[in-house]
This record gives C-alpha cells, structure tokens and sequence, in this order.
C-alpha cells in the first residue's frame, strides 16, 4: 500500500492481500500489539486522512517483528536490520519541528502545526525497537547491538510543494529520444530520479541528446556513468501544466512525454537533507557500567574493517586497518 507511489501513500485497503497477510500473521512472528496498532492507525486514518503519511513507519513496524522472530529463532553471529522511517519523517518535516532552522520558513501555520508531531512519531517507534534489542542483547550477553546512521540532517529549504514531475511512462520518454524499445533497459533509482542502461552503440547519441533536452526552458540534468549507464534528474516542482519538454525541434506536452505533475499528499519537499556527520552507538550487555563521557569521531570506511576484526575476519588490502579497540 505504501510502495504504490514512490512519493504519495496509497490510501486504500487491498482486502483481498490483507485477508491473507492476516492469515500468515502467527507464522511470521507479528506480533498482537504490532496488529492492533495497525488497526488503530487505520481508524486514526478515517478521522484525519493525511495521517496516511505514517504507513511509512508501519512497514517498518511490522518488518521488525519478523526480524526478531528470525532473531530468536535462528542466533545468528551477526545479522542487520535497516529502516528509513525516520530518515523518511525527517526528510519531510523537519521544517515542522524545527521552524527556527530556517530564514525563510514559506510553510503556512496548519501545514506545521498538522505535521509538527511526526517524527517524534517515527521516532518512538524506532525507540521501541531498540528496547526489544537491547532486551534480547540482555538475555543474550554474547550479543551487542550497533545502532549506526552512516549520515545526519539538517534543514534545507521550506516550501510547499503543490506538484512534482515524475516519469511515469518511461517507454514515450525513451521514444521521445529516439532510442528503440529493444536498445534499453531500466535500473534501480530512487524516484524521481530515472536510471536507465543504453545499449553502448546508442549511449554516444542518447547523451547528446540529453544534453540539448530542456524541460520548462531549463536543461534535464543527468549524469553518465561509464560508457552507457545514466542517471536522469527530474522531480521538478510546481510546474504549470502548460509547460512543455523539448529535444531539438520538437516540442511536446508533458504528458505525450511521458511525464506528469503528480500531486503531493503532504505538501511537503525535503525540508532537511544529509550531512555527512551521522551516529554509531554501541550497546554490550557486559559492559553496562561502562560510561563514556566524551565523542569521538571516527570514519564509516573504519566500520566493516572493525566489525571483521572483531570475528578474526582479516579485512581485504583496500580497507583501512581498524582494530576492534580503536571503536
């Protein structure tokens, strides 16, 4: 329900898929109270709709539930959980929150005040996945629990976003540049970002392509990876529809290319984006009266060298040398 839309939550129900997910919940370790708060998110849902953001967190919510079954399960010497649910909150709502991070706060008071609550939201739930962690590190002291952010956030910019362009027919937009059906294939990306692999005797003139492409009179910003991977830049905002795409001569609405303004649930843009500087706690049943009164700053490139150390793992040439003691 959530994945439908890479930007708005999709807010009906499946019936027929939640019947049987229903079905499989003893089997995959669901737990009742992670149930019943999803049933009182979707009651919560029926008296304020725009509460439909939070099925974001939900999927996170009732994914930790089958790690820590298989956890429990299984012992495991070292396994990983990772969630985005409250890089996601962040992204969208610091500006809620923190409305004194920006100099020009273009956010009206009911799109704070509805949303101000939201990643405390997602971060209450993250809390208690850490309290079932460090419970299960308790009762099994040979475990520690690593909780690692490899980036942080901070505010960027706080507008309202009415729409954003998308692509969502990729075959007219490639027919639009004069690529062949057969000469390409689409690659992961994180939308509104397209990637897309071109056969390499088509790549030379998909890039040059590309180069003159404008959208609403301003050039498609892309970038090319090696001989034939490109990633392509779109997610503008607030377009007017009349706006048109063009390569070369030809001119096109936006639509017969292949794009669309797609409505914004939320309104929200990203009103705060990664710095570099992120969190690496560690948690070691054996060593709970152990304080550490001052932070240290250390590398991510040091992260895997030292966790390979610390299985006896010699970590390859082109890592750093990080011995366990050096975290």
């Amino acid at each position: 329900m959530a994945r439908e839309s890479a930007r708005n939550v999709r807010s009906g129900i499946p019936w027929a898929s939640a019947a049987r997910f229903l079905g499989s919940l003893p089997s995959l370790g669901i737990k009742f109270s992670s149930a019943a708060d999803v049933v009182r998110q979707l009651v919560d849902e029926r008296k304020d709709k725009w509460k439909t953001v939070r099925r974001r967190t939900y999927q996170s919510v009732l994914a930790f539930d089958i790690f820590m079954r298989q956890l429990n399960r299984t012992r495991p010497a070292f396994s990983t959980f990772f969630t985005n649910h409250v890089a996601s909150a962040q992204h969208r709502y610091w500006a809620a929150l923190f409305p004194g991070d920006y100099d020009d706060l273009q956010l009206s008071d009911d799109w704070l005040t509805t949303y101000d609550s939201e990643i405390e939201f997602a971060m209450q739930k993250a809390d208690v996945f850490i309290r079932r962690l460090t419970a299960f590190a308790d009762r099994n002291p040979d475990y520690e629990i690593w909780i690692t952010t490899s980036m942080g956030q901070e505010a960027t910019r706080a507008e309202e976003i009415e729409t954003q362009l998308y692509l969502t027919e990729p075959k007219k937009f490639m027919a639009f540049c004069n690529v062949a059906e057969h000469s390409w294939s689409i690659q992961p990306a994180m939308l509104p970002q397209f990637n897309v692999s071109i056969d390499p005797d088509k790549a030379e003139s998909f890039n040059e392509t590309l180069e003159h492409a404008t959208i609403a009179n301003e050039h498609i910003s892309f970038r090319r990876n090696g001989a034939s991977f490109f990633s392509i830049d779109f997610g503008q905002v607030n377009l007017d529809p009349c706006q048109k795409a063009r390569i070369g001569s030809r001119e096109l609405d936006l639509g017969a290319a292949g794009l669309k303004n797609v409505e914004i649930q939320d309104r929200s843009g990203t009103t705060a984006y990664h710095v570099p500087e992120g969190s690496l706690i560690i948690y070691d049943p054996r060593n709970r009266a152990e304080r550490v009164e001052t932070r240290s700053q250390i590398s991510t490139l040091d992260l895997t060298p030292c966790l390979l150390s610390n299985f006896d793992v010699a970590a390859p040439g082109y890592m750093n040398k990080v011995p366990r003691s050096a975290i």
